[in-house]
């Protein structure tokens, strides 16, 4: 019986080709608009979900009432002690890092300079993102000052090799010494970087106080904690070490989930 209809619907497309091209074709386009839509969602929901334990990874923000800037009063940078302080002082929190984009040029003798982009950063970094080391120790690689990081990308297009572990290279005029090689960061990743090198090294980093705001600071959080109620406990952090004579905004921490970064552009 099938075999019958399947001779009347051939049939019937030989005896009007247009009519069948056009209903055909439509469906083809059709089915093909609906999986490429279908794989661009998909490809949009899975931001950051590779990094492991992304559930419990948040970025802290900071809304300041009385400071508007570009129509929002929410903040995403932080001032630069507020990393070290949160971990030293909160025990729901298994990691903490202060970290800030940059570009920089960075070459060696027979390599043409080029700009490539990176964070400062600290050691945290490595435990709360988790990026897979091919060479080096991640609890070593800022031991050296002029320690450096980079991806298995940047080391093929610097040396041609994924192994550059101990070499040198060139990073804004200043001798950096490879002292560890990662894995490129997935495309869907909020994070994109080809080197990573201490945050101590950038200028005036020291200097920094609770009245600067500057890097980002992302926690990794205990299993057991409740992010509801440590946020109500982290809330008044600023309160307490910033005071109304020279810091005149009201600012309150917030948490917001890695998951929700991508999407939030508030």
């Amino acid at each position: 019986m099938f075999g019958h209809y399947l001779k009347i619907t051939w049939r019937s497309v030989l005896g009007q080709k247009l009519y069948a091209l056009i209903n055909i074709g439509g469906l083809a386009i059709g089915i093909t608009c609906f999986i490429l839509i279908g794989m661009y969602v998909h490809y949009e929901l899975s931001f950051d979900g590779d990094i492991p334990n992304e559930e419990h990874i948040y970025r802290v923000i900071q809304r300041q009432k009385g400071n508007e800037y570009l129509g929002t009063d929410y903040f995403a940078v932080m001032p630069a002690p507020a990393a070290k302080t949160i971990a030293d002082q909160y025990p729901e929190v298994e990691a903490a890092v202060a970290l800030q984009p940059q570009s920089a040029i960075m070459g060696i003798a027979t390599r043409n300079l080029s700009t490539e982009n990176g964070f400062w950063a600290e050691k945290g970094f490595f435990e709360i993102f988790e990026p897979l080391f091919l060479h080096g120790n991640p609890d070593l690689v800022f031991d050296k000052p002029n320690g450096l990081v980079i991806t298995r990308a940047l080391s093929h297009k610097l040396f041609g090799t994924a192994n550059s572990l101990g070499k040198l290279v060139k990073l804004n005029d200043a001798d950096f010494e490879i002292t560890g090689i990662v894995e490129d960061p997935p495309q869907n990743s909020s994070l994109q970087y080809n080197f990573i090198q201490s945050i101590s090294n950038q200028p005036n980093y020291k200097e920094q106080s609770w009245f600067n705001n500057s890097p980002y600071v992302f926690l990794k959080l205990a299993e057991d904690a409740n992010p509801k109620a440590f946020e109500a406990k982290l809330s008044s952090l600023l309160g307490e070490h910033q005071n109304s004579e020279d810091y005149p905004f009201e600012g309150k921490l917030h948490l917001e989930a890695l998951s929700k970064i991508y999407f939030n552009t508030k």
